[in-house]
């Protein structure tokens, strides 16, 4: 299996395992919509279709790799959401930042249904 195609087949895990769990989070626009799956970069703006808004996102980021009989990498889930667009924090140390309380939540969240989604699989652990 090449990197490529293990960095695919995570991307379309992770598609996948959004889609069952019906994972809509908002973009900038303050609309529900699903999450975008990206691999290796993102997408430069004048790429992406009208309209079209990049949150909210997870880009998969290869790290780490080895060869060996097996073939080994280790990748980065860097996860964009939107957290609140009105009043910024007046206390930037505090955790509780007035409307951007429930994004720390919904990303939590999003993390939990990954990784149990993830350690299901066993081509995508080594525990």
């Amino acid at each position: 299996m090449t990197y490529t195609k293990l960095e695919n087949d995570l991307k379309e895990r992770l598609e996948k395992c959004l889609s069952e769990n019906k994972i809509m989070l908002k973009n900038k626009e303050d609309v529900l919509v699903p999450v975008n799956v990206f691999t290796g970069e993102m997408p430069p703006r004048n790429v992406l279709p009208t309209n079209t808004d990049i949150f909210p996102y997870i880009l998969i980021v290869p790290h780490k790799g080895k060869t060996n009989d097996e073939r080994t990498m280790s990748v980065l889930l860097l996860l964009g959401i939107v957290a609140g667009k009105d009043t910024p924090a007046k206390v930037l140390e505090s955790l509780e930042l007035e409307n951007y309380k429930h994004a720390r939540k919904d990303l939590l969240r999003l993390i939990g249904i990954i990784e149990k989604d993830i350690l299901k699989n066993k081509m995508f652990t080594n525990f």
